[in-house]
C-alpha cells in the first residue's frame, strides 16, 4: 500500500475505530441554569464599607452646618428623616415684575446711596445763596423784685446778620463738583446692581428651564432602565441566564435614579437662587381656573 493510500485510509477512519475514546452525549439541563441573586452582598465588601463611611461623614458635616445655621447645638436638632424633594416649576411665573428686584438688599442700598448723594448735592447748591439771619430777644430787668413785671422793666433786643458767599466761591464750587461726581458714581453703581440682578434672574430662570427639560428625558431613561431590569430579573427566574445580567441592569437602573435625584437637587438649588435673585421671600402664585 502506497503512502497516499494509507493517508486516505487514515482520513476515512472515525472515532469509532479508536476504542480508547469513549462516546459521550450532552447532559440534559433540567430546570435550566440555577442562579442566585447576590444584590445584598455589596455592603459586605471593604470598599463598600469605606464608601458608606464617607457618606455618613458627609451627612454628619451637613448636620453641623445646619445646626450652625439655626444657632443650635447638633444634639438639639430634631431627628432628621429622609423626605422627598419639593417639586419645582421650571417656568418663570408670568406675574414677575422688575419691581421685585428693587427689594434686593444690594439694589435698595444702591438706591439709598443715590438719594443721599442727591441730598448732599442740594445742600452744596444751597450754600451759593445768601444767608440772612434775624434774631430778636425780649426780656425784663429790674433792681427790685416788685417792679420786675412792670412795663418799664422790659429789655428788648433785635439784630440781623447777612452772609454773602463772595470770597469762598471757589471752595463752594469745588464742593458742588464733588457732590456731582458722587451722584454720578452712585447712579453708576445702582445701574450696575440692577443689571447684575436682572442677569442673575435670567440665569437662574434659564437653569430651571434646562433642568426641567433634562429631567423629562431622564425620567424616560429611568423608565426604560426599570423595564430592562424587570426583563433581566425575569430571565434569571426562568433560568435563561445567570445573575450578572440582572446585576448590570439593576446597576444601570440605580445610576438613572441617582442622576434623576441629582437633577431634582439642582432644580431646588436653582429655585432658591431665583428667589434670592428676586429679592427673597417670593412665592409663586398660581392662577385659579
Amino acid at each position: 500500500m502506497s503512502g497516499l493510500q494509507r493517508f486516505n485510509q487514515d482520513l476515512n477512519m472515525s472515532w469509532q475505530d479508536f476504542p480508547y475514546f469513549k462516546h459521550s452525549t450532552p447532559l440534559a439541563a433540567t430546570g435550566g441554569i440555577k442562579a442566585q441573586s447576590k444584590q445584598g452582598g455589596f455592603g459586605k465588601n471593604w470598599w463598600a464599607k469605606r464608601w458608606i463611611a464617607v457618606l455618613e461623614g458627609s451627612a454628619a458635616l451637613r448636620v453641623v452646618a445646619l445646626a450652625a445655621l439655626v444657632g443650635r447645638a447638633p444634639a438639639a436638632l430634631p431627628p432628621l428623616t429622609p423626605k422627598p424633594l419639593p417639586s419645582v416649576d421650571g417656568a418663570l411665573p408670568d406675574d414677575v415684575r422688575i419691581d421685585l428686584i428693587a427689594r434686593r438688599a444690594d439694589v435698595a442700598a444702591s438706591r439709598w446711596r443715590v438719594e443721599a448723594a442727591e441730598r448732599s448735592r442740594e445742600s452744596a447748591r444751597a450754600e451759593f445763596f445768601p444767608d440772612v439771619s434775624v434774631n430778636a430777644l425780649i426780656g425784663v430787668q429790674s433792681i427790685h423784685m416788685a417792679s420786675l413785671l412792670e412795663y418799664g422793666s422790659r429789655v428788648p433786643n433785635a439784630g440781623a446778620a447777612v452772609h454773602l458767599p463772595l470770597f469762598d466761591s471757589g471752595r463752594l464750587k469745588a464742593r458742588y463738583g464733588a457732590t456731582e461726581l458722587a451722584v454720578d458714581a452712585s447712579v453708576a453703581v445702582y445701574q450696575d446692581a440692577v443689571v447684575s440682578a436682572a442677569r442673575e434672574v435670567a440665569t437662574q430662570a434659564s437653569s430651571l428651564a434646562q433642568i426641567s427639560a433634562q429631567r423629562t428625558q431622564r425620567a424616560i431613561e429611568l423608565d426604560v432602565a426599570l423595564k430592562l431590569k424587570d426583563s433581566a430579573a425575569a430571565r434569571v427566574r426562568q433560568g435563561l441566564t445567570d445573575s450578572r445580567s440582572e446585576l448590570n441592569a439593576t446597576d444601570a437602573w440605580i445610576a438613572q435614579q441617582d442622576a434623576l435625584l441629582q437633577l431634582d437637587a439642582a432644580a431646588v438649588s436653582a429655585d432658591i437662587g431665583l428667589k434670592r435673585a428676586l429679592g427673597g421671600g417670593y412665592e409663586r402664585t398660581r392662577a385659579t381656573p
